[in-house]
């Protein structure tokens, strides 16, 4: 009888846990959308060319963005990895990818305020046109990377299968995913 208690008990704080975990890796990814997705915001906003953009509007743009970029990079590393296995690997991969995004943002960037320079309302708007190419490959890099987390090619099947069931279940995902 104390047999069969003992083993319910272990399961119930088994299936608890479980369950605890599931919750705690929604968690993670739905900080990872979050982050993300508020970085992408600041992106768009950046190249939207709609309404009367200036040279003053675009360094406020720019400076919006850089800021957003450097949150980015700093919510992710404060995250920390999820608990999972290869957890620690997930978060390398995570931070290797967000640092390439600022990489590629750095770069747009310094191109960028080269239309500051811009003579005519004209000029300014031809410099980001050029610009809007780059800008969508950061934002498909953005788009990867949950990709590539959600797949997780790198860590076991039932951890890959945890971490997708967390990036569909999270409700920022889910937004990220339909704002694409």
């Amino acid at each position: 009888m104390i047999a069969a208690v003992v083993v319910v008990a272990v399961l119930a704080i088994r299936l608890t846990s479980d369950s605890d975990d599931s919750d705690d890796l929604e968690a993670w990814a739905g900080s990872v959308c979050t982050s993300v997705a508020d970085w992408r915001t600041s992106i768009v906003e950046l190249v939207d060319a709609g309404g009367s953009l200036s040279v003053e509007t675009l360094r406020e743009r720019v400076d919006d963005a850089e800021a957003a970029t450097e949150d980015l990079l700093s919510e992710v590393r404060d995250l920390g990895e999820p608990d999972v296995e290869s957890g620690d690997e997930l978060q390398a991969e995570l931070d290797a990818t967000v640092e390439s995004l600022q990489t590629e943002y750095e770069a747009l960037k310094a191109d960028a305020e080269d239309a500051f320079e811009a003579d005519s309302p004209t000029e300014l708007l031809q410099e980001l046109a050029s610009l809007a190419p780059g800008f969508q490959a950061l934002l498909n890099d953005a788009a990867t990377l949950l990709e590539d987390l959600e797949s997780a090619p790198d860590v076991a099947e039932e951890t890959r299968d945890e971490l997708s069931a967390a990036f569909e279940s999270a409700d920022s995902c889910r937004e990220l995913r339909d704002a694409d």
